[in-house]
């Protein structure tokens, strides 16, 4: 996605879609990036180039399905201190609707449908999804500040059956960062 400078710094969100995370596992529920990390590059006509990323969430065998409803990401300084000078919180809790299957499979490999008896617990990951976003106002405080790197908190909110449970997790945003076409 490509947007100018000019528009980041009015606080427009940029769309990523391709990273890497780092911990990230509760209620059995695994959070994956690929590639490892958030980013961007300025190309020559001063366009803020963001890389895309695609998340997927792991289900342990034998746990229910379980579904991703929201995240939110905080980004701060590799020290863990506030970015200076932006709004650095996105809250979408509700906002999505992942499904991640239950860790089982059918005993015979051409039934999708089985009944209890007629699996067996299996490692399951949900379809990539793209996902995060980057606010302008993270890119353009990388920028000013000389700081080529800095860290996403981010929490995924999921529930299974009638209980809520987050996923904590981690990611580093570098500028810059290969973004291809």
């Amino acid at each position: 996605m490509r947007l100018q400078l000019g528009s980041l710094a009015a606080g427009l969100l940029l769309l990523l879609s391709g990273c890497g995370m780092m911990g990230g596992t509760a209620g059995g529920i695994g959070v994956h990036f690929s590639p490892s990390q958030l980013g961007f590059e300025v190309d020559t006509d001063g366009t803020i180039v963001v890389a895309t990323t695609q998340v997927t969430f792991s289900n342990s065998a034998g746990s229910r399905a379980a579904r991703i409803i929201g995240y939110e990401i905080t980004y701060v300084q590799l020290a863990g201190t506030p970015i200076p000078g932006i709004e650095n919180v996105i809250f979408n809790d509700g906002m999505l609707d992942i499904e991640v299957p239950a860790g089982y499979e059918c005993v015979d490999d051409e039934t999708i449908v089985c009944g209890p008896l007629e699996r067996r617990p299996a490692d399951s990951t949900s379809e990539p999804t793209n996902l995060v976003t980057l606010p302008g106002g993270v890119a353009v405080a990388m920028l000013d500040s000389g700081h080529s790197v800095v860290r996403a908190d981010i929490t995924f909110h999921a529930r299974r059956d009638s209980a809520s449970f987050t996923i904590p997790g981690q990611v580093t945003v570098t500028y810059p960062v290969a973004v291809e076409d």
